[in-house]
């Protein structure tokens, strides 16, 4: 219900000034940890701990009292309209938008509670004020999101662009099929000679607006 409040009210132009938009954004937020959260007691029900599971577990993790924090997950989120755009985050990862001209900027903000091994995450119990999101009615070209796997793999944000740049190159000129197969090809490798976390990695794009874009063919 939240997402449809937030799709309907920017879309008839409800949402006249910033504090309009982070307010319905930090509901969507809200809204995702609680279905997140019934999903996850859901299948704690159905599937409760073993002995053997527990055992594999430190100590200290506090899941006797908050099963939540075994189901520990960051989380990217993008969507595009032919209006307006928007991200959400939770945890590392990143999330780069290519804008019409061909440049590419980092929109959500970075949290800094990020660093090494350690991350937010949506079972944390303040995870509603760990939520980082970003709004604009500047449409994107193309919107990248990629786990950590991804991002760490590369230690000048200028050398992951330049590999979505290609991507983006492919799927206009070769279609998504293509593009697909070269995903395939390039993340065991990225896992390979990164830092071999998770590595996913989704896209958005325009096709018309990439093709405005200068040296695309």
């Amino acid at each position: 219900m939240a997402a449809e409040e937030f799709i309907k009210n920017a879309g008839n132009n409800l949402l006249k000034n910033a504090e309009d938009i982070n307010r319905q954004l930090s509901q969507l937020e809200k809204c995702i940890i609680s279905r997140w959260g019934d999903e996850v007691y859901e299948d704690f029900s159905r599937h409760p701990y073993r002995d053997d599971e527990i055992a594999k577990l430190p100590s200290d993790w506090g899941f006797d009292d908050y099963i939540y924090s075994v189901y520990g997950s960051t989380l990217l989120v993008a969507a595009v309209t032919d209006k307006y755009w928007f991200g959400l985050q939770i945890g590392d990862g990143r999330i780069f938008a290519e804008s019409p001209d061909g440049n590419f900027s980092e929109p959500v903000p970075w949290d800094d509670n990020c660093f090494l091994n350690a991350t937010t995450s949506i079972c944390d119990s303040d995870a509603a004020d760990e939520f980082r999101h970003y709004y604009s009615e500047n449409l994107p070209a193309a919107v990248f999101l990629c786990t950590d796997g991804v991002s760490e793999a590369y230690r000048d944000k200028k050398d992951l662009c330049k590999i979505f740049e290609q991507l983006t190159r492919i799927l206009v000129s070769q279609g998504k099929f293509r593009g697909k197969r070269v995903l395939d090809k390039m993340l065991p490798e990225i896992s390979e000679y990164g830092n071999r976390d998770d590595t996913s990695l989704s896209c958005i794009f325009s096709k018309d607006l990439l093709l405005k874009i200068e040296n695309i063919t």
